[in-house]
């Protein structure tokens, strides 16, 4: 009888723990379940592009049913509501009960608005589905604004991207390209618009490397971007954004990435979590207590416990991490010995406009082509599988 391996999320860290044991030595022996609330894949690293313009959304937006039917992995749509780690059960939101014996969790943070900025105009920025919410809501923003423009001309459109790590500093420029992009459709001046970048950490960009944060931050101040780090928000009423340092922020348009929590299923089956909030688990990527349970991606990327600190390039670790997952289960199964997991010194980038990209490589920064070049490779390497015919 097959071993049967469940796979819960449909991001990169699902996608790599599907593609690692789908060519597995083991493959004939074991059976693919793959949990994911969306039928298609959509490659984040890409969303400045979209974010920015650039780019639709549909063009990195791949649907899983070819590839899935081609392999014959059991693909079953839909959230996990229930886990029961104890009965080795998946309980999802429709009803079904999914038995396994091993388990990849690689579903991701929950991210969400603090009560204190809930409104009509502040917008979380990590999901795709927020993308056109943000789009339409400048637009119409900036036609409102293209109305109301006086003879005087003065500055009048504020926007206030809120943050504490690299992906915010990914969406604040991505955010200053569009707001480019849609002021010239309405004929609109740069200088007729603030964009506000707010952390409440004390350096741009949170545990950026120095490198890349020194360089990121003089360019955003050389793009008239308003930096205001080490403050948090007190409160935000009637347009108006009170931030702990006394500053007054008057915007229509709040962007953040919200706050990070472990999903409630996770935290209703009892499972110990570190000091960051992710699950914790030993360095083979396990659950303590539940030795057949796994865990790769942001559910665990809060905390890198080799170097106690916590980590920032995201996306290259979750794919490490679902590899590494993927192949402890393998070996589990074969009898074999595990492999430890060490975060790597992979390629992080940041594109800044459609031409340029920074990024890091060890201790070394690299500029434009070869960073464009990177995430071009990257595309490719995540794509072909998804796009090959049926």
């Amino acid at each position: 009888m097959n071993t049967r391996i469940a796979i819960v999320g449909g991001g990169v860290a699902g996608y790599t723990a599907i593609e690692t044991l789908r060519r597995s030595p083991i493959q004939s022996d074991i059976k693919l379940i793959w949990i994911s609330p969306k039928p298609s894949f959509v490659y984040k690293p890409f969303l400045f592009d979209i974010y920015s313009g650039y780019r639709k959304l549909t063009d990195y937006t791949f649907p899983f049913k070819s590839y899935y039917q081609r392999f014959r992995i059991d693909f079953s749509p839909g959230k996990v509501k229930e886990f029961l780690p104890a009965d080795t059960t998946l309980v999802l939101d429709s009803g079904q009960r999914i038995n396994y014996e091993y388990v990849i969790l690689a579903s991701g943070e929950e991210r969400v608005m603090p009560d204190i900025l809930t409104s009509e105009n502040s917008f979380l920025s990590n999901t795709s589905d927020e993308l056109q919410k943000i789009a339409d809501h400048l637009d119409a923003q900036f036609q409102l604004a293209k109305k109301q423009l006086s003879l005087l001309r003065k500055p009048f459109l504020s926007i206030v991207v809120h943050g504490n790590d690299l992906y915010s500093v990914q969406v604040l420029f991505a955010i200053y390209n569009l707001t480019d992009y849609i002021r010239k459709k309405y004929d609109l001046r740069r200088n007729e618009i603030s964009i506000s970048y707010v952390s409440s950490e004390k350096d741009f960009g949170g545990d950026l490397p120095i490198k890349l944060r020194d360089i990121l931050e003089e360019y955003a101040k050389d793009h008239a971007i308003d930096v205001y780090l080490h403050t948090t928000i007190q409160k935000w009423d009637d347009g108006k954004l009170v931030l702990s340092n006394g500053t007054v922020l008057e915007t229509k348009t709040f962007i953040t990435n919200g706050e990070a929590r472990l999903a409630a299923v996770y935290q209703n089956a009892g499972l110990k979590t570190d000091q960051f909030g992710g699950l914790e688990i030993n360095n083979f990527l396990q659950l303590e207590k539940f030795y057949n349970v796994y865990a790769a991606g942001s559910l665990i990327n809060h905390y890198d416990w080799h170097k106690k600190e916590r980590v920032w390039h995201t996306f290259s670790n979750a794919e490490d991490q679902a590899r590494l997952a993927a192949l402890n289960v393998i070996a589990e199964i074969r009898g074999k010995n595990k492999l430890t997991y060490k975060p790597k010194n992979n390629v992080e980038f940041i594109p800044v406009n459609d031409q340029l990209c920074i990024g890091m490589y060890g201790d070394n920064v690299y500029f434009n082509s070869i960073m464009n070049y990177t995430r071009v490779l990257l595309a490719k390497k995540y794509f072909w599988q998804l796009t090959m015919p049926e």
